[in-house]
């Protein structure tokens, strides 16, 4: 049971398209996560003001 060129070619490319995917789309992640985390971070202070209140 040997490798054969195929093999190794097949997955060669999926660890290279793999790198290529994950080292462009995870900055991309990144920022959009910062974002929402900034606009759900608008209301924060109001909720927890009111949180203060409460207790």
């Amino acid at each position: 049971m040997g490798l054969d060129l195929e093999s190794i070619s097949e997955a060669t490319s999926g660890a290279i398209g793999s790198l290529v995917s994950t080292t462009i789309l995870y900055p991309l992640d990144t920022c959009k996560t910062k974002y929402q985390a900034e606009i759900r971070g608008e209301g924060v202070e109001w909720s927890l003001r009111s949180n203060k209140a409460g207790l």
